[in-house]
């Protein structure tokens, strides 16, 4: 597994059709630590710890408008689909609010000046990744 983007991890079974995966957090034994038996996977897919398996497509703006960009205030987001929520991280990767989106815009007065990266979930489990700046 290696590293991809914005704290995701990606690992590819080359000439696969089909895979069994259980994926481990690193402490030993069995339960919380693990996951769910991931049976016959035939598709690109993503699990997120505590959410679980999602294999909808993971894409990079594709018209995902953020404004004002850059911004010290609000957020603003203007796309097709119904945003559910948001996870935003740093430029390092690390995680800084998650939250249910409302009436697509996002607090973020008070964060610290520099680049962030904006995870959004729509209502049919999109995932869209789009990077902003706050000033």
């Amino acid at each position: 597994m290696v590293t991809s983007s914005n704290g995701w991890y990606k690992f590819v079974f080359a000439g696969a059709t089909s895979v069994n995966v259980i994926f481990n957090n690193g402490s030993s034994g069995i339960g919380t630590n693990q996951t769910e038996d991931l049976i016959a996977q035939t598709s690109t897919f993503w699990y997120e710890w505590g959410i679980g398996l999602g294999n909808k497509e993971i894409k990079f703006d594709d018209n995902l408008v953020l404004f004002p960009n850059p911004t010290n205030d609000k957020l603003n987001i203007v796309f097709d689909k119904k945003i559910m929520k948001y996870t935003i991280y740093n430029s390092a990767g690390m995680f800084v609010k998650q939250d249910e989106c409302i009436n697509n815009s996002i607090n973020v007065k008070g964060f610290s000046q520099g680049i962030y990266f904006l995870k959004l979930q729509t209502d049919d489990n999109l995932i869209l990744f789009k990077k902003f700046l706050v000033e």
